[in-house]
């Protein structure tokens, strides 16, 4: 990916470069000398290599030379005729070469990118599958406690209802309780009154009958 951001760079600064200038290169000869004006009697600058790049600056077709710049910056004159406006076969195929092996490591790093992406869509797959399993899971808990807060809430109303009955019967058992204690105090002042009629017929007998008896012996006599 590096690769590719530093080809697309380079790219974009030729481009910047030849808008704004021409270039032309030296052709297939071994070296061509650069002079400091337009004859062989001005000194040589220095000598151009065969696929040097240079900036044209003029044209002279008077006197066959071609004022251009180096990439140092270095100005002078060359003969035309050494010149032309595409770079050198040899330079050519040596560019191509190297775009191929940046292409080739561009392709290396897109092929190891969709493997990467390749895995992370099968990890991406197998969390899906296992996130479904789990959501059945969790759906299934929750239908077994709303089951079971439901037994629950049932369980609760009962109880309720139960404790409504053993309420109701507790109420009833205390009231029989109290009817019963009732009963019984009612019970024993009968017998008390009872007991006392009895005690009081006795002592009527008891004083009555001997009279009852006096009387008779009397009549008999």
């Amino acid at each position: 990916m590096n690769r590719y951001a530093i080809g697309t760079g380079l790219l974009l600064l030729i481009m910047a470069a030849t808008a704004s200038a021409e270039a032309i290169y030296i052709s297939d000869r071994l070296e061509a000398p650069l002079r400091r004006g337009e004859g062989t009697q001005y000194k040589v600058l220095r000598m151009l290599k065969s696929g040097e790049a240079l900036e044209l600056l003029e044209r002279r077709a008077d006197t066959g030379y071609t004022r251009v710049r180096t990439r140092s910056g270095t100005e002078g004159y060359v003969l035309t005729r050494y010149l032309m406006p595409g770079p050198a076969a040899r330079e050519r195929v040596d560019q191509l070469n190297k775009d191929n092996q940046e292409l080739r490591g561009i392709i290396v790093d897109l092929e190891n990118r969709i493997s990467e992406l390749e895995i992370q869509n099968r990890d991406q797959g197998t969390q899906i599958t296992q996130l479904s399993d789990e959501k059945s899971d969790l759906d299934t808990e929750l239908s077994g406690i709303r089951e079971a807060t439901a037994d629950v809430i049932a369980i609760k109303r009962n109880n309720q209802t139960l404790s409504d009955e053993v309420a109701l019967l507790t109420e009833e058992k205390n009231r029989l309780q109290v009817d019963n204690e009732n009963y019984r105090s009612r019970t024993k002042q009968d017998w008390f009154v009872r007991g006392a009629g009895v005690v009081l017929l006795g002592v009527l007998i008891g004083l009555v009958l001997p009279k009852l008896r006096r009387r008779k012996r009397w009549s008999d006599i």
